[in-house]
């Protein structure tokens, strides 16, 4: 699966949890690709917009890690790298 696919499958994933997922410009003040993080009751994972994709994606997987997944169809790819960030 290409790295933009995995992506948008992450994304959805997240929109499906109620999650939302913003792309912001950090590279000037944090020395992090982003994370999850909580503004009162809504939640929402902020990724740097200029780092490589492949971090963007290791963001998702970390932020969506943290969450119950079992009542929700995860793709089977998704669910296995998930479960390879827990341990």
């Amino acid at each position: 699966m290409d790295l933009e696919s995995k992506k948008r499958l992450l994304e959805e994933l997240a929109w499906r949890l109620g999650v939302e997922v913003v792309y912001e410009s950090m590279a000037s003040r944090w020395s992090t690709s982003g994370g999850l993080c909580r503004l009162g009751p809504k939640k929402m994972i902020i990724i740097d917009a200029n780092a490589p994709r492949v971090d963007q994606i290791g963001v998702l997987l970390d932020a969506l890690g943290r969450f119950d997944l079992d009542s929700l169809f995860v793709p089977p790819i998704i669910r296995r790298e998930l479960l390879q960030r827990r341990h």
